[in-house]
């Protein structure tokens, strides 16, 4: 249980970081002035917040399916990890797509 918790708590400050360092990033290339460090706190603890949310629904959802269906290993989770990230990034963004999209079929009647 003490791993368990130690790798929910992991996950959610390297997503942390990752949105701490994208934040960086994006300020840097558009040229715009850096936030307060009172800002950059803030911002760090919401996106750990987040990531902790996240990562008890997602993660306990795919622990328990992975576990069930006996693919438990570090592929399988990294593939569980990855693929939402792939196809985000391939798929264009849309309110219609991802909010009417399950719903296609009541809403165009």
């Amino acid at each position: 249980m003490k791993a368990l918790l130690v790798a929910w708590f992991a996950s959610a400050l390297a997503f942390s970081g990752a949105m701490l360092c994208w934040m960086f990033l994006t300020t840097w290339i558009e040229g715009a002035v850096p936030t307060r460090p009172l800002g950059i706190v803030r911002g760090g603890l919401f996106a750990l917040i987040l990531g902790l949310i996240f990562q008890f629904g997602y993660g306990g959802v795919a622990y328990v399916i992975l576990t069930r269906t006996g693919l438990w290993n570090i592929w399988t989770v990294s593939l569980a990890y990855l693929l939402p990230v792939f196809y985000s990034a391939i798929m264009p963004v849309t309110l219609h797509r991802t909010f009417w999209g399950p719903f296609r079929g009541w809403c165009s009647r």
